[in-house]
């Protein structure tokens, strides 16, 4: 690697900086788009990422889906409608 800190679990710890009361956890889940192509040996990750997906949604009243592109922010969002949470969301990158 080159060092840097991902951006989830840097985003947290910046919240926590700035707020320290706060309880934000950072999650980097990879989840790909549907029609996009899993092969086998990929799919019980991807079934494990969309388990914790679900689990992070539900266990939550609001999910702050800061992510670099729309389709990143699909099927949280969908989850989010679904059990009727919160979704807030907000682009960090270019798309």
């Amino acid at each position: 690697g080159d060092g840097r800190k991902a951006k989830a679990p840097a985003a947290a710890a910046a919240v926590s900086a700035i707020f320290p009361g706060a309880k934000a956890t950072g999650h980097e889940l990879h989840i790909p788009m549907p029609g996009h192509a899993v092969t086998p040996a990929e799919e019980a990750a991807v079934r494990a990422a969309a388990q914790r997906l679900d689990a992070l949604v539900e266990a939550h009243d609001a999910i702050f889906l800061l992510t670099d592109t729309r389709e990143s922010r699909w099927l949280p969002a969908l989850l989010c409608a679904a059990k009727g949470r919160l979704a807030i969301t907000a682009a960090l990158g270019f798309d």
